[in-house]
């Protein structure tokens, strides 16, 4: 696969039972440009591996979420 050496052991961890996910995502929407995407991914990052620290017997996988389903101005706005 193309996925990166942390995607990968991200999504094995994923198969253990002290795995939890952290997930936010993000509606398509008219007013909000991809610096707001970009601070939503690094955010849950960043929360990921400060509950790591916190809790370090248990494992924690950001996942981001992209709505891209919504096409039209009116679901959208």
């Amino acid at each position: 696969t193309n996925s990166s050496e942390l995607t990968q052991k991200n999504i094995q961890l994923l198969k253990e039972e002290n795995t939890f996910t952290v997930t936010t995502g993000h509606q398509l929407n008219l007013f909000t440009g991809p610096l707001y995407f970009l601070y939503k991914i690094v955010s849950t990052i960043n929360l990921c591996e400060q509950l790591k620290t916190e809790f370090p017997k248990q494992n924690f996988v950001p996942i981001y979420w992209m709505a891209t389903e919504d096409h039209d101005f009116e679901e959208i706005n």
